[in-house]
């Protein structure tokens, strides 16, 4: 019971330290690099093509990935796996669910100089209608 809490305790604190500053889209960008042994490469394609036209993004993508990496996530996901990777994803989804519920900083974290601008503007816009 040791082991977990303080495997949990790490786990929540390299969680945090991923996630400070950064808004759900730049989460889902950085999680394969971040954590590489939770999801496998399968957000990679979803969110490689985020890279260079954040003006193109559509909220639409921006939830699909969302709801991709946090299926993938789920505890009942990483039932089999070793304890550190089970709490790794529990952690890293916790953050992210925050970052889902803040859709005003979605953008957050990003290089704006990249068109991030652009997108946040657009996001605001379709929220508007």
């Amino acid at each position: 019971m040791l082991q977990e809490a303080c495997t949990r305790a790490s786990a929540a604190q390299v969680a945090s330290h991923w996630a400070a500053g950064q808004g759900l889209v730049s989460l889902l960008r950085s999680l394969e690099d971040a954590f590489p042994n939770l999801l496998g490469g399968a957000l990679d394609s979803e969110v490689s093509r985020w890279e260079n036209d954040f003006a193109a993004l559509k909220s639409e993508e921006i939830i699909r990935a969302y709801a991709r990496a946090s299926g993938l996530l789920q505890p009942s996901r990483q039932r089999g796996r070793p304890l550190a990777i089970r709490v790794q994803a529990e952690e890293v989804l916790k953050q992210l669910v925050r970052a889902r519920g803040e859709t005003g900083s979605w953008y957050a974290g990003l290089d704006w100089s990249r068109g991030a601008a652009a997108a946040a503007a657009a996001v605001q816009a379709q929220r508007a209608q």
